[in-house]
């Protein structure tokens, strides 16, 4: 008989902290994705793209804060991101 195995938790997680260089702008960024053939729609001040993944700038600095489950979608929201803005 085979045993059942339970879940696995998450106990940690990478958090990889990426400058970037340049003006951030989402109005940019929603021209760029929307060039990529992704939709995106401003909600609450974000970028909502696919109603899945958002993207925001944090309150007190120029960081995006890319949100969402880690897809293909994801992904390539991630590398338009990264081929906008020089990533150091």
């Amino acid at each position: 008989m085979l045993s059942i195995l339970s879940p696995c938790r998450v106990l940690a997680y990478v958090y990889s902290h990426a400058l970037f260089a340049g003006d951030v702008k989402l109005s940019q960024l929603k021209a760029a994705l929307a060039e990529a053939g992704i939709p995106a729609e401003w909600a609450d001040g974000a970028l909502v793209c696919r109603g899945h993944t958002l993207v925001t700038k944090a309150a007190d600095s120029e960081d995006l804060l890319l949100e969402g489950a880690l897809s293909s979608e994801y992904f390539a929201i991630r590398d338009i991101i990264y081929g906008q803005y020089h990533v150091c």
